[in-house]
């Protein structure tokens, strides 16, 4: 499928695959699957959720690899989150969570050198952004709006590395409801902030696939100062 996309417009646009994280994908493919499990098992044998993620990870670092390799992408949008549950704290997701991940964009890193961080803040999902500094990627997004973390700020946060974002996402947002002098005005204040160097623009997370693309014409049109 990589292969057939790159051929159609591989040549015109950056192109990106989607890979989340171990976690996820094990939350999804479990029928019983309910808030607070994963919780449950790290505290019932944590050796064997770790042992497990790390299978995983090493079915998804195969697949970076190969959908950059062979299929042709520029890289992988890796998506990780902080896990909805007190007991996991940031030294149990280090332990248990961060090897499998760090595996992951490590593989897609070999593979090529554009590869994107996303940490997932969809729905309202809160995520503490300092539990991923220290990941290797080429850009970095979380969701500006959730997580009350403007652009210049993330950057702080990761090194000054480049950043992605600025908008919200949902149809509540600006984004999705605005004026074109109001997208306008929005986007040039967020590059006012956090400058034109090193900052890709964009939102918080997928956009609903009813937004009217002119409202992303207006953003790459106020972008262009």
């Amino acid at each position: 499928m990589v292969k057939q996309l790159q051929e159609i417009f591989g040549q015109e646009v950056l192109t990106f695959y989607n890979v989340f994280a171990p976690a996820r994908v094990l939350e999804w493919s479990l029928a019983n699957w309910r808030c607070g499990l994963l919780g449950d098992l790290i505290a019932e044998d944590k050796a064997a959720v770790k042992a497990g993620l790390e299978v995983i990870a090493s079915d998804l670092s195969d697949l970076s690899r190969l959908v950059i390799e062979q299929g042709g992408a520029s890289g992988i949008y890796f998506s990780v989150q902080n896990i909805e549950d007190s007991r996991i704290t940031q030294p149990v997701y280090q332990e248990v969570i961060t090897p499998g991940e760090r595996q992951i964009l490590g593989a897609a890193n070999k593979a090529g050198e554009n590869n994107i961080l996303h940490i997932c803040g969809y729905e309202g999902h809160h995520n503490n952004l300092s539990w991923y500094k220290d990941y290797e990627a080429k850009a970095y997004n979380w969701a500006v709006k959730v997580e009350d973390i403007p652009l210049e700020a993330g950057q702080k946060i990761f090194g000054g590395k480049a950043v992605i974002g600025g908008f919200g996402n949902t149809a509540g947002d600006l984004l999705y409801r605005g004026t074109p002098a109001e997208i306008t005005a929005e986007t040039t204040a967020i590059l006012q902030a956090a400058g034109q160097q090193g900052v890709i623009l964009g939102a918080d997370c997928t956009v609903p696939a009813d937004i009217d693309l002119k409202h992303l014409e207006w953003v790459r049109q106020a972008g262009r100062i």
